[in-house]
């Protein structure tokens, strides 16, 4: 599943909702193996990837935050 879907759901929820107040996400990447054992990389990666994919997903498309003619880089 990539953003779109989320994205649908997070516009549908604010049309018939007004907004949402709160996201639980309930999906993640995890690494197999006793945790003294996981690489520094893996442990950033896994870190990286399920605190940063949730809030990605639902925000808005960054021309919708920024403006599309800022200058910011995409």
């Amino acid at each position: 599943m990539g953003p779109r879907p989320l994205r649908a759901a997070r516009a549908l929820a604010e049309t018939e909702l007004g907004g949402l107040d709160g996201v639980v996400v309930c999906l993640v990447v995890a690494a197999f193996g006793p945790a003294p054992e996981i690489s520094d990389a893996v442990a950033e990666h896994l870190t990286a990837v399920n605190s940063l994919a949730p809030w990605r997903s639902c925000a808005p498309p960054r021309e919708a935050r920024c403006g599309r003619n800022n200058g910011a880089e995409a």
